[in-house]
């Protein structure tokens, strides 16, 4: 009777704590069954489309940090997409916030999480939060209108200040300071729609509508 042949064994290295924390949050939101989908009929890496006229709005938030615990890059040399949520049951109109599938080289090795040691590329094509409930009607409205809203992120999450509700309220939570950019098809629609609903805001003391 022959000698079985012993089995080589393979030697992979062990991953850090920034990998394995990346995998995590990874297979939570790019398996099969992720609780944030993008729309069904659009490519991942559609390219961000420059239309003659855009709307800004600053001083708003992202909302949602305290479900996505992804940090995303404060600059304003990366746009992140919104798109809409699909999957969500429980508000038919929400809006999602993806980092980039297409982060440049050069900003990929940022460190985004000091805490827990991610990298930009740690997180690529994750969703980061929500867009406040009164404007996520509008953008989709928008962008179901074939337009495109893209935010800029300009600071740390931080406690939801005013005149956003505060932590404990409904509403409240951990918040992500930003700003939108809207491309809409039809620019006196649009601006129609933002500014009739941003006027019955609370927060319509700080937001700052202009068109560029």
């Amino acid at each position: 009777m022959g000698r079985t042949k012993k089995r080589k064994e393979i030697w992979t290295p062990s991953k850090s704590p920034a990998q394995r924390v990346a995998a995590k949050i990874t297979k939570k939101f790019k398996s099969p069954h992720k609780n944030s989908r993008r729309a069904l009929y659009q490519e991942p890496n559609m390219p961000q489309v420059e239309l003659k006229r855009e709307i800004i709005i600053r001083n708003c938030v992202i909302k949602g940090y305290h479900e996505f615990k992804v940090k995303p890059l404060v600059s304003n040399n990366l746009e992140q997409r919104v798109d809409r949520e699909y999957s969500n049951i429980h508000d038919a109109d929400a809006c999602v916030v993806w980092i980039p599938d297409n982060i440049p080289e050069d900003l990929k090795n940022v460190l985004t999480d000091k805490k827990r040691g991610l990298k930009l590329r740690d997180i690529e094509g994750l969703p980061c939060g929500h867009v406040p409930r009164v404007l996520a009607s509008d953008f989709r409205y928008i962008m179901d209108a074939d337009g495109f809203v893209y935010a800029t992120v300009n600071g740390e999450p931080k406690p939801s200040f005013p005149p956003w509700p505060p932590m404990l309220e409904k509403g409240g939570g951990v918040v992500i300071p930003c700003t939108y950019r809207v491309c809409p098809k039809s620019l006196k629609t649009a601006l129609t729609v933002l500014q009739q609903h941003i006027e019955n805001m609370s927060e319509k003391e700080v937001i700052e509508v202009t068109v560029s």
